[in-house]
């Protein structure tokens, strides 16, 4: 049986040793979108001799197991405390990819413009490498204000009304479309294949996906000057408004479009908690499963959370799937 392993560096100095005497509990959360990744590290200090990391220095995790370690990335220590009896550390940390300067507040009108040509100003001015499909890169922006409001939360709006993934990760923007199977640099995702005797437990939801079968989205017609709107779905069903007004039809409908894609992906759940940890699961892969109820494997599913979890009963995974749209 391959034996589950780990690397930790921390502002440059490899503790690992150290950890390996004492850890209690490893747990690394990595999602998609913007979310922050988390990093969670219990250690067992009954002998008090263990020095306390600061906050706000770099730790590097590396898990997987002996013959091979895949490298979760570099994190940042928010929060480090000591309690007891018995005495145990608790770090706390986030992904470091979420500089300050993305987090200022900004006034800036943005007017005949792409979201590609967006993306690649904010990206010049917080020193990240922009990776956006072609497809995202080519959204019209008629106009957007961006008033009191950070880079991350402007990119974060845009791309949940186009129906797309924005996140950050190694110094990368990226932005793509969800349904994509590439990464937005052009990397095929790899495809996953579970079996139900691959899991310890499992829990599959449904919920009603036609509480809402179409959506509206309002905009301003210039040339009219007037308000209209844009709607998308069944004509007859039950009808969503988004509260947003938008600057133009063309932004209505992506919105609108965006918004009935992620009702429709609602209407069904799974969580898995795999008997073996695989370090190379990454977030929007396909997961293709079987051997469990007809309903469950005719779907078509990805991955929106992982949970990697090492500690005394070994390594362990635990995923939450959303059905591809």
């Amino acid at each position: 049986m391959k034996k589950p392993d780990y690397l930790i560096i921390v502002d440059g100095s490899d503790i690992t040793n150290i950890i390996k005497k004492n850890l209690i509990k490893l747990t690394i959360t990595d999602k998609r979108g913007i979310e922050s990744d988390k990093l969670t590290i219990i250690i067992n200090d009954s002998k008090g001799d263990i020095e306390l990391p600061p906050s706000g220095v770099n730790i590097n995790i590396n898990i997987g197991y002996s013959e091979a370690l895949s490298s979760k990335g570099i994190f940042i220590i928010d929060s480090v405390s000591h309690d007891g009896p018995p005495d145990k550390i608790t770090i706390n940390g986030h992904g470091a990819d979420f500089r300050n300067s993305l987090k200022d507040e900004k006034f800036k009108s943005w007017n005949e413009t792409t979201l590609g040509e967006m993306s690649q100003e904010i990206s010049n001015k917080n020193k990240l490498t922009l990776a956006i499909s072609n497809e995202a890169s080519k959204i019209k922006i008629a106009h957007v204000d961006q008033q009191n409001e950070s880079d991350m939360n402007l990119l974060t709006r845009l791309s949940k009304e186009n129906d797309l993934i924005f996140t950050i990760k190694e110094n990368n923007l990226l932005i793509k479309r969800k349904s994509d199977k590439k990464t937005a640099s052009g990397k095929k995702l790899p495809v996953f294949y579970i079996n139900r005797t691959d899991c310890k437990s499992h829990q599959f939801k449904t919920s009603d996906k036609q509480t809402f079968s179409a959506v509206t989205a309002l905009y301003y017609n210039v040339k009219e000057a007037q308000e209209e709107s844009y709607r998308i779905g069944s004509e007859s069903g039950t009808n969503k408004t988004i509260k947003e007004k938008f600057s133009s039809q063309d932004e209505a409908r992506n919105a609108a479009s965006s918004e009935l894609k992620r009702i429709q992906r609602s209407d069904a759940e799974i969580s898995l908690k795999l008997s073996f940890g695989n370090e190379l699961l990454i977030p929007d892969s396909k997961i293709i499963l079987s051997g469990f109820k007809d309903e469950i494997n005719a779907k078509s599913w990805i991955i929106d959370e992982i949970t990697h979890n090492i500690n005394d009963n070994g390594f362990t995974t635990d995923l939450k799937l959303e059905v591809s749209g």
